[in-house]
């Protein structure tokens, strides 16, 4: 008997537990849709308190007395206290002030509502993800500075390489790059100076002074027209580097064109690091030189490409690459003179 009032103790304990849980759960859950429904949850505590406060004022007999059958028939007399009747009025003053400003506070809320993230400003965007920085702070402006500089695309880079002349271990090549440039920002203009323009000299190449020239840099668009982002100058040191301003309007599409020529060590592969993220990278070579050449063309993640161009030939079709990322892809590429002795 001991054991049987030792297991119902333990039962009727379980069952209290579990009671009171279900309590916990259900209670959870009405938080839960009382937060997630606000709108309806207020609008039924207003018309809950609006239809209470009418019964108790017609009780009163201060609401509605001018319907005398009501009265009569619930056996309620015309309140003819003062303090009733201004209690009530009052009462009723608050009941729609409150309506009327929940309205406007809900509409104003249903308006904000719609307006979508794309028209923020860049600063609320970037503090939409990191709400912990300071939006007057360096660590926000560095921030800025970094979207800004992945938000300017490259829809299309077409690089044509020119190889002109093979002298005594060098190569000299002429490179027009044509590259359609395109701010993805919805309500941004970009006029930040993120853009580098490099050529590292070969050391084989320091014979020859200079060993390069820029001839064109200049960027068109259809808010500023053609502006010189870099002007025309010649290779004289180890290395040419120079920073400039990329001016684009939002949604905007510029022109970058460009044209170079420099010696370089044929033995030395070239290396080209993609300044942009790019939809479409395609390549056109030109043979203007008196020798059969095999030019092979690598790019991380892709497949490699290998052509003998015989002189006067180009590449036909265009080499073409898709989806250039500026930090993980390059492009190598290597030129090989396969007849020594120049054709007659």
């Amino acid at each position: 008997m001991g054991c049987n009032l030792f297991m119902k103790s333990q039962s009727k304990k379980s069952d209290t537990k579990k009671k009171k849980k279900d309590r916990l759960g259900r209670r959870k859950r009405l938080i839960a849709w009382i937060i997630e429904n606000t709108i309806i949850t207020l609008f039924a505590v207003t018309i809950l308190y609006g239809l209470g406060l009418l019964l108790f004022g017609v009780m009163n007999g201060v609401y509605l007395s001018d319907f005398e059958w009501l009265y009569s028939g619930l056996g309620i007399t015309k309140s003819e206290e003062s303090y009733t009747v201004s209690f009530y009025s009052s009462a009723e003053q608050d009941y729609w002030f409150f309506v009327f400003i929940g309205i406007m506070a809900w509409f104003i809320s249903y308006i904000s509502s719609k307006r979508e993230a794309k028209d923020d400003k860049l600063t609320n965007k970037i503090n939409h993800f990191f709400p912990d920085v300071d939006p007057s702070s360096a660590h926000m402006r560095y921030l800025e500075t970094k979207v800004n500089e992945l938000s300017c695309i490259a829809s299309s880079v077409h690089r044509k390489v020119i190889i002109l002349n093979i002298e005594d271990g060098l190569i000299e090549s002429q490179v027009n790059a044509t590259t359609k440039l395109v701010n993805i920002h919805h309500n941004h203009d970009l006029t930040e100076n993120f853009g580098e323009f490099y050529v590292i000299r070969d050391e084989a190449a320091k014979k020859k002074s200079p060993w390069g020239n820029l001839n064109l840099f200049h960027l068109d668009t259809p808010s500023s027209g053609t502006v010189e982002l870099v002007r025309s100058q010649s290779f004289s040191g180890k290395e040419f580097n120079e920073k400039y301003n990329i001016k684009l309007g939002r949604e905007e599409v510029g022109t970058l064109t460009s044209c170079y020529c420099c010696w370089d060590d044929i033995t030395e592969d070239t290396r080209l690091t993609p300044a942009f993220y790019t939809r479409e990278y395609s390549f056109e070579m030109v043979n203007s030189t008196e020798y059969d050449l095999r030019i092979k063309i690598e790019c991380t993640n892709h497949d490699e490409s290998s052509i003998r161009l015989k002189p006067g030939e180009m590449i036909e079709p265009d080499l073409v690459y898709k989806n250039i990322k500026p930090d993980d892809d390059e492009f190598r590429i290597s030129i090989e003179v396969e007849n020594p002795e120049p054709e007659q």
